[in-house]
């Protein structure tokens, strides 16, 4: 049976091609990264770091519907799917190999069912294309090309099961 994992684009762990999904974001969306290092400052920072007062609990959960409508602004999705085929971890979409040094219990905290990535996938409007820009490296022909060829793929499998 096929595992399916959510994983936040803020994770430092989980690379493609040796590049962190959160120097994916940064290298792709400053101003996204900058907010999400905010929101890290803001919980973990300050005198107190970790202790969540109903006053920083207030704030940080403002702080994060900003940063919320941002994502959704620039299209950028908040998470990638991925799915474990047996051999290998990789993005739904693009097929792109996930890599960590944490082993697979990091992947076990990301894992959802196959209908919550489904219905992630159909509401994150660009998917297909946002993740494309930020994970495959190549000229915009090719990757065009190859994304349309991959995505038919999927929507294929997809709709078998």
């Amino acid at each position: 049976m096929k595992k399916y994992y959510k994983i936040p684009m803020t994770e430092r762990i989980i690379k493609v091609d040796g590049t962190s999904l959160f120097d994916i974001l940064k290298d792709n969306y400053p101003d996204l990264y900058n907010r999400e290092k905010g929101r890290v400052e803001l919980q973990y920072g300050g005198t107190n770091p970790g202790v969540m007062t109903p006053h920083l609990e207030e704030v940080v959960g403002e702080y994060n519907k900003e940063t919320d409508a941002l994502y959704m602004v620039l299209g950028v999705p908040k998470y990638i799917v991925a799915i474990d085929n047996g051999d290998a971890i990789q993005e739904y979409i693009t097929g792109k190999t996930l890599e960590t040094l944490g082993g697979g219990c990091i992947f076990q905290g990301r894992e959802v069912s196959q209908r919550e990535a489904y219905e992630y996938l159909d509401k994150t409007k660009n998917y297909a294309e946002m993740v494309g820009k930020m994970l495959v490296k190549e000229d915009s022909k090719s990757l065009k090309k190859s994304l349309v060829q991959r995505v038919v793929s999927v929507l294929k499998t997809k709709k078998d099961n």
